[in-house]
């Protein structure tokens, strides 16, 4: 059993959410009657593990627990290896795949790699597409470090980890990604079908 790390809370669009997050839950039906009382009866039953959908729109809102996976693993390691014989620090995409972009799109919220950044508005496309592997990143695959199990996603932005005091290593993700296990806030979690290094 993992251990809680102390409550902390963060605001996303109106939303306060307290973190760690509870177990995932289910769907809840507001009943929030007040306007004015909406969000913050939005942010009590996210940060309570169950998801929604706003009275207003019809919108399904649920906080999304990210888990790394090997091919996240093999994309960095793969960063890492080609920057070292390279000597280069940032990489172009066109060294990856599209679905290799979007796993190093992900680790940003592990601090395990960065996109470069432009300076000025006229090297927006001369740096798009350009990455790196941090420090972090590298002692992770390493195994110096360990980092959280999950992010929580919120409307597309990260909010942070799910529990900051459950942590991994880079030998212990799990081997694939699937939808189920992302809708069932399960994703990157060890069950007891597979088997943690």
């Amino acid at each position: 059993m993992s251990k809680r790390a102390p409550t902390s809370t963060t605001t996303i669009k109106g939303f306060a959410i307290s973190l760690p997050l509870a177990p995932p839950q289910g769907f809840v039906r507001l009943r929030c009657v007040r306007l004015s009382a909406l969000a913050r009866e939005i942010g009590r039953v996210l940060s309570a593990g169950h998801w929604t959908r706003c009275p207003l729109t019809g919108k399904a809102i649920r906080i999304y627990r990210h888990g790394l996976h090997q091919s996240q693993v093999n994309t960095l390691r793969r960063l890492r290896n080609r920057s070292d014989k390279l000597r280069q620090t940032y990489l172009p995409l066109e060294v990856f795949t599209a679905a290799r972009d979007g796993n190093l799109a992900k680790m940003v919220h592990w601090g395990l790699v960065e996109p470069l950044q432009k300076s000025a508005a006229y090297e927006g496309e001369q740096v798009g597409g350009m990455w790196r592997i941090t420090p972090r990143g590298r002692d992770w695959l390493d195994g110096k470090i360990r980092v959280p199990r999950q992010v929580a996603i919120l409307l597309g932005k990260c909010i942070g980890y799910v529990n900051a005091l459950d942590l991994i290593g880079a030998d212990q993700c799990q081997d694939t990604f699937t939808r189920d296990a992302l809708l069932d806030g399960q994703d990157g979690r060890i069950t007891a079908t597979t088997k943690e290094i």
